[in-house]
């Protein structure tokens, strides 16, 4: 068979198809590298049948060099083909043809047309191609040498990790796909590269004068001792993770003017940043130094740095939240613009300095550099280390802080500021995760989707805040069973979901007070809810208590003379030993109290439910009892009804009686 391909005659020179070619991409149905179904396979012997059947009506001589013209091989499968010699094909029709993996050493395929062929594998030295149409053909893992294709169109075809050497035409590649390709030292003098995708390919040495790169994605591209400087329509965010070294640029991309914004934007999110710090840290130490008395009766705090203000400690933890997520918010703006100009860098730049010497050294630009693609391998340890560092600091410090804020506020079981916190926690999440997606997108260089986004911040964002909420609760832990409890108990015990008011001042002293409860400004504590709070000694002296909730709450030896406990919840409460001189306990629900030793003196108990009470060594001298059902209380004594007073409802445990005739006027 040798003699019946070998031709000595140089290739056809090229001429242009005359067609007009669309190619924007590789269209669906081309061949991915499996032989396609339905093909007509052509066999070596068919293919000499052919060849000696158009010896014969050529008139030719056996062992004369045979030209095969104009022949139809449309969607033909030839991979059984073998060739030695020259194989002229100009002019034929190869499309959708399977050459997968063939042997196309020295053919010649002038102006054929090998649109949608799979030339997969394909391998051969020289190969001609001039004029010849490839739109959306398969080269992908190809291997040739010397490769002649001038006014060729390769629009839509994929060249994905092919070898091509000495590649030299004023070929058109639009949206071509030559990832990972290796063409060094190609001419692609006036070649049109428009919408090609050339990210990661090795061109290094190639020649691009008058070479349109209009759109083309260059991504990660080596680019080394290339001449770009007379391409067409290029940009420098086009050079993103590139090798440039000793590549020539057009003298306006030279300049690199996302360097200078990048220098200009570290200028502000720098001081910005450490402010943000800076906030957070004084709130740990406000959060820390905060107490339970000086939440619950919105106490003036300490004066605030900077602006030496003194604001209620409720407002402390009602703003200071929102500036931080407002800050936060402020910061992510700043370091999605620094982000969307690092990205836009090359790996290396002309003089042959990496990226991470070109930008100006900060802690948070390690993060655009381990997720671009501008890092070196060698580099890529340090700077993984100071990215996972730098995430925690921009992403976790903030919602942090306001956990901290709503783990604080929450033994007040103030709902509408567990609330608000809550909601500012949501927000510094779900704005955290939101820039974290763009920044994911910008520094990858792809265009983020707005509905994706809000559905994996949704799915981050919601699972986590409800565990949160649920955990920051009081009523989850009151619902639970011991049994639950148990389980959950290595969770809860760090956490305190009561308050701690032992020894607290919650009424306000004048400063010349000796005693005198007239020189008292009870504490405003209305509806306050004080479950299971421990006020062991506490200072309530004239406290607004009214249908406070103080059940199973500890009040000890408190001091609360005078303090108005209308209808308040005092069930289960321990108040041994505690002073109620004077006060207002009308309507109060005290079941199950503990009131031994307490003092009652002059206390108006009108309507007061004591059912369970404990009552042992309690003076009630003076007390009013009216409408006071007593007998299921406990420990009562006749000396200690002897100087109460009661009316036709107050009812005492057999044979105990109550002075009748009315309570003193208060």
């Amino acid at each position: 068979m040798a003699g019946i391909y070998g031709l000595a005659a140089k290739p056809l020179p090229a001429k242009p198809s005359g067609r007009t070619i669309g190619g924007s991409g590789m269209r669906e149905g081309m061949m991915t590298g499996d032989e396609g179904g339905g093909l007509r396979v052509i066999s070596q012997e068919e293919f000499e049948r052919i060849v000696t059947d158009h010896q014969r009506k050529t008139q030719s001589r056996p062992g004369e060099y045979v030209r095969i013209m104009v022949a139809n091989l449309d969607c033909t499968d030839l991979t059984e083909v073998r060739t030695t010699g020259q194989i002229i094909l100009s002019e034929a029709s190869i499309r959708s043809a399977n050459l997968k993996g063939l042997d196309v050493s020295d053919w010649s395929l002038g102006n054929a047309d090998l649109t949608g062929a799979n030339l997969t594998f394909l391998k051969g030295s020289p190969l001609y191609l001039q004029g010849a149409v490839l739109t959306d053909a398969n080269f992908s893992n190809a291997l040739l040498d010397g490769v002649w294709a001038e006014k060729a169109t390769f629009d839509g075809a994929c060249f994905a990790n092919a070898t091509i050497k000495r590649f030299s035409g004023q070929a058109s590649f639009r949206g071509s796909k030559l990832t990972g390709a290796r063409m060094d030292n190609a001419q692609f003098a006036s070649a049109i590269l428009t919408g090609a995708d050339l990210s990661g390919a090795s061109l290094d040495g190639s020649y691009f004068e008058g070479a349109d790169l209009d759109g083309a994605i260059l991504d990660g591209a080596n680019f080394a001792n290339a001449d770009l400087e007379k391409a067409k329509h290029l940009r420098a965010d086009q050079l993103a993770g590139t090798d440039l070294t000793n590549a020539k640029l057009p003298p306006d991309v030279a300049k690199f003017e996302a360097l200078k914004r990048a220098e200009e934007t570290i200028k502000i999110a720098r001081p910005l940043f450490l402010g943000l710090i800076a906030a957070c840290l004084y709130s740990w130490v406000t959060i820390g130094q905060t107490t339970d008395a000086a939440l619950l009766t919105r106490a003036i705090g300490k004066p605030l740095p900077l602006i030496g203000a003194e604001v209620p400690v409720v407002w402390f933890f009602l703003a200071t939240p929102l500036i931080l997520v407002a800050l936060n918010v402020y910061l992510h703006f700043y370091l999605h613009a620094l982000w969307q100009d690092l990205a836009g860098l090359p790996r290396r730049f002309p003089d042959g300095r990496p990226v991470t010497e070109k930008v100006h050294p900060w802690l948070l630009t390690n993060i655009a550099l381990y997720h671009s693609t501008q890092l070196e391998p060698k580099r890529l340890g340090v700077v993984r280390m100071g990215a996972r560092f730098s995430k925690a600091m921009v992403w976790g410090l903030v919602p942090i802080t306001i956990l901290f804020f709503a783990l604080r506020a929450m033994p007040l079981g103030d709902r509408l500021l567990n609330g608000w916190l809550l909601f500012m926690l949501f927000m510094s999440v779900s704005t955290g995760l939101w820039f974290a997606y763009l920044g994911a997108r910008t520094l990858t260089r792809r265009e983020p989707r707005f509905r994706e986004m809000l559905w994996r911040i949704a799915q981050a964002a919601m699972p986590v805040i409800s565990i949160i909420s649920s955990y920051l609760s009081p009523a989850w832990h009151e619902r639970i069973s011991e049994q639950e409890a148990g389980v959950f108990a290595p969770l809860l015990s760090p956490i305190r979901h009561t308050l701690d008011l032992r020894f607290a001042e919650l009424s306000t002293k004048r400063p010349d007070w000796k005693g005198d409860v007239r020189m008292v400004a009870g504490a405003p504590l209305r509806h306050a809810r004080m479950d299971g709070a421990d006020a062991y000694r506490a200072f309530l002296v004239g406290a607004n208590l009214i249908e406070a909730r103080l059940a199973h709450s500890t009040l000890a030896q408190a001091d609360l003379r005078e303090a108005i406990l209308a209808g308040a919840h005092l069930e289960n409460a321990n108040l041994e030993g505690a002073d109620l001189r004077g006060a207002n306990l009308k309507g109060a629900f005290l079941n199950g109290a503990d009131l031994r030793n307490a003092n009652l003196e002059g206390a108006l108990l009108i309507d007061a439910k004591v059912d369970g009470a404990h009552f042992w060594n309690a003076r009630l001298a003076g007390a009013c009892l009216d409408q006071v059902d007593l007998t299921a209380a406990k420990g009562l004594e006749a000396k200690q009804l002897a100087s109460a007073y009661g009316d036709n409802g107050t009812h005492a445990p057999q044979p105990l009686a109550v002075k009748q005739g009315g309570c003193p006027a208060p």
